[in-house]
């Protein structure tokens, strides 16, 4: 709902890639200006890309609309990159518009008449409704935004999971309940609340990697393993170790810098060979005895693993590539 772009921000510095490109930020906001689709007029339709969607229903700090204009012809994107004090370029391209700004206020009625805002809106109804789980992150639900009531009430039903994160977590859960959610309400409070709910997902997304490699590992046990991100770079695994009580396996990795597919397979024979070779997923895990998350350690950085991506044409398809959750580190 938040109408920053922290969220496009993350999704350039960090890019995912499907078996076409990489997933930008076009891809992941829904009904974004100067995109593709009918509202342009342009034949290049928008694609059904699996990634997030960002339903911005508030507008956006990088959306720019003539005041008045219920038809949103006017409504364009500016790069948020952009200085828009200093460049001619962002000053002409604004041109008379001004910041497309929907405020959390019952008074929607003007914006609503933009076809763009009705189709953002539609599009967060219909992603509610399917949802298995719902969690708000600081939004506290005002009483003033009729609008936003009015679309959870419709889509909060009994079968989801509900979580609230937010400082004051127990005043937000009573006005779901208030809406009329049924299902409990699962509170991350405290001022603490956020940094504690990253931490509970990032874990969350380690322990499912898990099942997905023990299934590899009787497959092919023999397959290498690498630690990188889409389309690099890479980095060979030199040793693995225990602890935490034997619950978190660490990957030493070495070179995490390397172009995707330029690791050597196992063996390992020496280890000051360069390219070097990384150890094979038998070398990684123990069927017998796994552990509850993945991290991966390099030049004094740390990372949980929490994905796998797949390996670029140019590469043999049996390797098994390690996604940190995080940053590719800055070289």
């Amino acid at each position: 709902m938040n109408y920053d772009t922290l969220i496009e921000g993350a999704v350039r510095r960090s890019p995912r890639f499907d078996s076409d490109s990489a997933i930008g930020v076009d891809d992941v906001v829904t009904g974004i200006p100067n995109s593709h689709g009918m509202f342009q007029a342009e034949t290049t339709a928008y694609r059904d890309r699996e990634t997030l969607r960002l339903h911005k229903l508030h507008g956006s700090i990088d959306w720019y609309a003539v005041p008045g204009d219920a038809s949103g012809i006017t409504l364009k994107r500016l790069d948020y990159g952009i200085d828009h004090e200093s460049s001619y370029a962002a000053r002409a391209t604004i041109g008379g518009r001004e910041v497309f700004i929907v405020p959390p206020t019952s008074a929607k009625g003007g914006y609503f008449e933009n076809p763009r805002t009705r189709f953002v809106w539609r599009e967060a109804r219909l992603g509610l409704e399917k949802a298995d789980r719902v969690v708000l992150i600081g939004y506290s639900i005002p009483l003033t935004d009729t609008a936003m009531m009015n679309l959870l009430a419709r889509a909060l039903t009994a079968d989801k999971e509900l979580v609230v994160v937010n400082p004051d977590a127990n005043a937000v859960a009573d006005r779901l309940r208030a809406l009329g959610a049924t299902s409990p309400v699962r509170l991350l409070g405290g001022l603490d609340c956020v940094a504690r709910f990253v931490a509970e997902e990032v874990e969350r997304a380690s322990a499912q990697l898990l099942p997905v490699l023990l299934e590899r590992l009787l497959d092919s046990p023999d397959s290498p393993v690498a630690v990188g991100w889409e389309h690099g770079p890479w980095g060979a695994i030199s040793s693995v170790e225990r602890r935490d009580d034997d619950q978190t396996l660490v990957l030493r990795v070495e070179h995490l810098d390397m172009p995707a597919g330029s690791i050597g397979r196992p063996p390992r024979t020496s280890p000051d060979e360069y390219p070097p070779r990384t150890l094979a997923l038998s070398d990684v895990l123990d069927a017998s005895s796994p552990p509850r998350r993945i991290v991966a350690v390099s030049e004094g950085r740390e990372w949980t693993v929490g994905a796998r991506v797949a390996p670029p044409d140019q590469v043999d398809d049996d390797w098994v590539v390690l996604r940190p959750l995080g940053d590719r580190p800055e070289r």
